[in-house]
């Protein structure tokens, strides 16, 4: 009798077909994500129910109706108002958003000095980018400079003073920094009293306890008053000792201008001879030479090395000088938050107290 091998090995694969026509596209979306189930469904009729409600409305106020133009207030005011709009007519001004837009950026800012504030701005948005991207390199440095030195030059910026490129006069500006910081947070810690004392006479004086009651706690008070000064002083008298002693270097270097140079010149030989000795490749050393010859001639074009104008905080507004504010506030405060959180935790009682 014959035997027969009915076995079978597929030799190429089944080419991949098409989905059903059903089973994919916006309109499988659609059905899936919008109107899977009558819950779906309802709450996807009231989403574009509302929508319209609101965009349309919004649509005829900020586009059809808006004023686009105009020289004056009447463009913009009906006839009632004593402008040219007839009555109950109602839409966007943009003509007064367009006149007014950079006082709405700037506030009082001086025109000549804005651009100082552009360029913070800029700084903040390409600092801030790479952060946010993922597969973004070097994202240590980054962060360092975003939230350790960016806060300071912006606010050096802003205000105006002598910008420090090198490294000695980066270290001298964070040490005279932290000096006056230290102070005034131990000044700040020994008027607590004050605060408490002054409040408990205010309460007396408003529950109708006599004169002196008060007078006896702001007595009290103003002791405390004092003792911050005395303990703010050493530290006021070594920030500006540090001060002297870096006016007195740049008189030697002969002036504050000649001083700066010599500093990026001493800061920018230390970086690439550290950058030789830890063995970088020598692309990323050319690159930071490019890097530094780069600031060098910024500096030289814009005229940074004779100091920024100074800006009074008066005149300090507008949308960019605020984002830039608050982004220094929190990086300022965020780190002081964690020291003062863990000081509580600490088992050393002057440190508690603090």
């Amino acid at each position: 009798m014959q035997e027969h091998d009915l076995t079978y090995v597929r030799v190429e694969m089944e080419l991949a077909q098409k989905p059903p026509r059903g089973a994919s596209g916006f309109a499988h979306w659609i059905q899936t994500n919008l109107f899977a189930t009558i819950p779906d469904t309802i709450l996807t009729v009231l989403g574009v129910l509302l929508t319209v409600a609101i965009v349309v409305p919004l649509a005829r106020w900020g586009i059809l109706n808006a004023q686009w133009t105009g020289t004056d207030r009447s463009f913009c005011a009906t006839v009632a108002q004593g402008g040219i709009q007839p009555d109950g007519w109602s839409g966007a001004c943009w003509a007064f958003v367009s006149a007014k837009f950079d006082q709405f950026m700037f506030g009082r800012y001086p025109i000549e000095e804005r651009w100082r504030v552009i360029l913070t701005a800029v700084l903040f948005v390409a600092l801030l980018v790479p952060l946010m991207v993922p597969k973004a390199p070097y994202k240590a440095l980054n962060a360092i400079v975003f939230f350790g030195i960016f806060p300071i030059l912006g606010f050096m910026l802003l205000v105006g003073m002598a910008l420090p490129f090198g490294l000695i006069g980066l270290v001298a500006l964070i040490v005279n920094f932290v000096i006056w910081l230290i102070g005034g947070l131990l000044a700040l810690i020994v008027m607590i009293p004050f605060f408490i004392l002054h409040a408990i006479a205010q309460a007396g004086s408003f529950i109708g306890l006599p004169d002196e009651f008060g007078y006896s706690f702001d007595v009290l008070a103003v002791f405390f008053v004092r003792a911050s000064h005395y303990v703010q002083w050493p530290f006021a008298y070594i920030s500006a000792a540090a001060a002297g002693v870096r006016a007195s270097t740049e008189a030697w270097m002969g002036g504050p201008v000649r001083s700066l140079w010599i500093d990026l010149a001493v800061s920018a030989a230390a970086v690439l001879g550290l950058m030789i000795v830890m063995g970088r490749s020598a692309r990323t050393i050319a690159l930071t030479a490019a890097a530094i010859a780069l600031l060098a001639v910024g500096i030289w074009l814009i005229g940074l090395d004779v100091g920024l104008p100074w800006v009074e905080t008066a005149l300090w507004g507008g949308l960019l000088v605020t984002l830039v504010l608050s982004f220094v506030g929190i990086s300022v405060s965020l780190p002081v938050g964690i020291v003062l959180a863990l000081g509580r935790r600490s088992k050393m009682p002057v440190v508690k107290l603090i």
